[in-house]
């Protein structure tokens, strides 16, 4: 039997002859068809026995061409007779205590995160054939392990030429091993051809060949019944690990669908090395489902798929309900009596209970925030317990519009997400404290984002690390960094070095803070200082000590608006003397 693209790198070229009691044996694809197979696999290994087992589809759309769908589930049931599984176990699943003796095992290529062998898993091909079985073309991937090939095409043997009874194929092989090895995970050193470990070694090739012979022993009722024998052997040399498959059985075509009808087929996976052999026995068996079964699959599906449908609908419709009645007490005014309790919490000696209320007014959403809570809340938000102080913040937030934009600004700076461009420039020469919170402009999208100082070089640069990426480490020089929000906590820093570090900028401050500029279209920008605003015309001084002139209309809103603040703050009042004499 020919079992066709084996895989790890196993690649067969097979031609085949066939022979029919009357006519020729002959595959039919009729349009807007379709046919689908049980598929068993059983492998008796050592130690295991593995059973493959599903349903594979095919449809023939209107252009005749096939496409397939399906895909085996496994199950593998640990022989009770075996040495490896028969070892006594200690109180913690280890024969001699708490965790595992010896050396690892080598996993199972069907845990690995890429599964090899797509057959394993629902997957889809594009399939093309012709009368005789040769497979045209093949589109997508559905690899069995145990060298059996592409589920996708388990089911078609090639067809003879004209009407023999008998035929026989041979072809040559190649077996690769490429990037993966084949090593040892069975007793006496033997080497496994299913458990594939990653390996540096180069390709390496080996040639051999397969034959494959077919005899019809029955054509029947529309059904022809073939024995089939097949044989793979690489060439080795004297000396070296050797491997071969050899199998029998019954394969069944149907005359009248023109279409493969079942199989019952075993065949042994032997391997050699040295003076040590293990055989592992595959079975594989597939039959074809009759219109009562295949429409019984299609109303169980159907049948499936409306109580998804139900399901889906009645537990949106469950999350919908309990999403309105949590609204709905969310926003709903406190009672008397629970006025009374909250005013009561807020004011117990009790951080837990102070906590435990303020988490349940934050819950709360009030069209008509009471004052009274917004006023026994306020007071918390310097209280001495950092836990409270947070939760008021919260919870002062529902009962506050006003405080709520704050309270808004507040997270952003907490998540790290940008924030609006602050106003207080640092000093050229300040000396920052380590663990400051600074903002700075990302050169990608220009957004200012929080960070935090980690350092402070000679040459006027600042290193430091995102809030939101605290893994990122970045450096801008001191001038080009701001201070936050005045209202941002600030733990790791004395209050008094930030007290000395904020107050109202100057012009000169802001005029020596070298930038980004952008235009308008987002499309330039350069790294420069303030210098002045001549008419309608910004002048800037480049890094490179050039200047760069440019319209104020044609820069982007924010390098406007910064404009507009530097005029702002170089404003001066108009002197009330008038020197008459």
């Amino acid at each position: 039997m020919s079992r066709r693209l084996l895989s790890v790198g196993l690649l067969i070229c097979t031609l085949l002859c066939t022979n029919a009691k009357s006519e020729p044996l002959r595959y039919s694809w009729k349009p807007e068809t379709h046919a689908a197979y049980d598929v068993k696999i059983v492998a008796d290994e050592p130690t295991t026995k593995t059973t493959l087992a599903g349903l594979i589809e095919y449809t023939i759309g209107k252009d005749g061409k096939i496409r397939y769908a399906g895909g085996l589930k496994k199950s593998v049931k640990k022989k009770a007779n075996h040495p490896d599984n028969r070892r006594r176990r200690g109180p913690f699943g280890s024969p001699f205590g708490p965790g595992r003796i010896g050396p690892p095992r080598i996993p199972s290529p069907f845990t690995r995160k890429i599964n090899p062998f797509k057959g394993t898993e629902h997957t889809t091909n594009n399939l093309e054939f012709d009368s005789r079985g040769h497979l045209l073309s093949i589109k997508g991937s559905s690899q069995l392990p145990y060298m059996i090939g592409h589920l996708s095409i388990l089911p078609f043997e090639r067809l003879p030429e004209g009407d023999e009874t008998e035929w026989k194929e041979e072809v040559g092989i190649v077996l690769s091993e490429a990037k993966e090895k084949i090593v040892s995970t069975r007793p006496f050193g033997i080497p496994s051809p299913f458990d594939p470990r990653p390996s540096n070694e180069p390709e390496k090739k080996t040639s051999g060949g397969q034959w494959t012979e077919y005899k019809i022993a029955e054509d029947k009722d529309g059904l022809v019944a073939v024995d089939v024998t097949s044989l793979l052997h690489p060439a080795t040399k004297d000396g070296k690990d050797s491997l071969r498959i050899e199998g029998s059985g019954k394969w069944f075509f149907n005359r009248t669908l023109q279409l493969p009808e079942s199989l019952d087929f075993k065949h042994n996976i032997i391997v050699e090395s040295k003076n040590n052999k293990l055989t592992v026995p595959v079975t594989i068996v597939y039959r074809r489902l009759n219109e009562k079964e295949w429409d019984k699959i299609l109303a169980d599906r159907a049948a499936a798929e409306k109580k998804r449908i139900a399901d889906a609908k009645r537990r949106k419709e469950e999350a919908d309900r309990e999403a309105a009645e949590a609204k709905r007490m969310a926003e709903a005014p406190l009672t008397d009596g629970e006025l009374a309790a909250t005013l009561k919490d807020l004011k117990s000696a009790s951080a837990v209970e102070v906590i435990n209320r303020l988490k349940k007014l934050a819950g709360k959403s009030p069209k008509n925030p009471e004052k009274e809570v917004a006023l026994a809340v306020q007071p918390l938000l310097k209280h001495s317990n950092a836990d409270v102080r947070t939760s008021a913040q919260q919870a002062y937030a529902k009962y506050s519009p006003e405080y709520k934009k704050e309270y808004d600004l507040l997270q952003r700076y907490r998540k790290g997400e940008s924030v609006p461009q602050p106003s207080f420039l640092l000093p050229k020469d300040v000396k920052l404290p380590l663990g400051l919170i600074v903002v700075c402009q990302e050169t990608r999208d220009r957004k200012w984002y929080p960070a935090k100082v980690t350092g402070q070089q000679d040459d006027g640069n600042v290193t430091f690390k995102y809030t939101r990426w605290p893994h990122r480490d970045g450096k801008r020089l001191l001038t080009s960094l701001r201070l936050p929000d005045r209202r941002v906590d600030q733990p790791q820093v004395d209050a008094s070095v930030i007290s000395q570090l904020y107050g109202t900028p100057s012009a000169e401050l802001l005029q020596i803070a070298m930038r980004i500029w952008t235009d308008k279209s987002g499309g330039f920008r350069v790294d420069a200082k303030y210098v002045r605003l001549d008419g309608d015309n910004v002048f800037l001084e480049l890094k490179n000590g050039k200047k760069a002139k440019i319209p104020l209309e044609k820069l982007s809103e924010d390098d406007q608006k910064y404009v507009k603040l530097l005029q702002k703050k170089s404003d001066k009042p108009a002197n009330p003397f008038e020197i008459v004499d």
